[in-house]
């Protein structure tokens, strides 16, 4: 007869041992089916941007080129936001100036064109295109004021006067 060596006795008693365990215990269920719902959420997406324009431009006059205005859109939400285009108006003059000057008398541009006085509201639409994380700050996109030149030459009541500028994004 062939002897058992003491090794294999040992593997053969764990797996006795082991059969016995879970062979002896016996699980029950009924099976079945479920379902659920849940919700999540959106952010409102709160708009918080800040439009702040930096130093004013000065030395605006008659047969001067136009100066740039410095400025930036920072995201101040607790999300991303997209800003398609910055839109910069002329909506008129300083109180003190109003009866002799008007937002007619300035104009916008994104070069160094002599600007002509005109009836028309000097509204500017520039692309941005780009989304600013929660915090980012980016400078305005480029573009000038200038004096707008009347061929009357009749423009003294604008000696001194601060043309107002309104910002806005989409």
């Amino acid at each position: 007869m062939r002897k058992i060596s003491r090794k294999a006795k040992i593997v053969v008693a764990s797996s006795v041992a082991l059969t016995a365990l879970g062979g002896g215990v016996a699980f029950g269920y009924w099976s079945t089916t479920g379902s659920g719902t849940g919700t999540a959420n959106s952010s409102a997406g709160a708009a918080n941007l800040t439009v702040a324009q930096g130093d004013a431009p000065t030395g605006l006059a008659p047969s001067v080129a136009p100066v740039s205005v410095p400025g930036t859109i920072t995201n101040n939400a607790p999300n991303s936001a997209y800003v398609n285009q910055f839109t910069v108006q002329i909506t008129g003059v300083d109180a003190a100036h109003a009866a002799g000057c008007s937002a007619a008398d300035y104009g916008l541009t994104t070069g160094d064109v002599a600007l002509v006085k005109s009836s028309a509201v000097q509204v500017l639409a520039l692309p941005v295109a780009d989304e600013l994380n929660s915090g980012e700050t980016v400078n305005f996109p480029a573009f000038k004021i200038g004096f707008a030149n009347d061929p009357g030459n009749v423009q003294d009541g604008c000696k001194g006067a601060v043309p107002q500028l309104s910002f806005s994004t989409n």
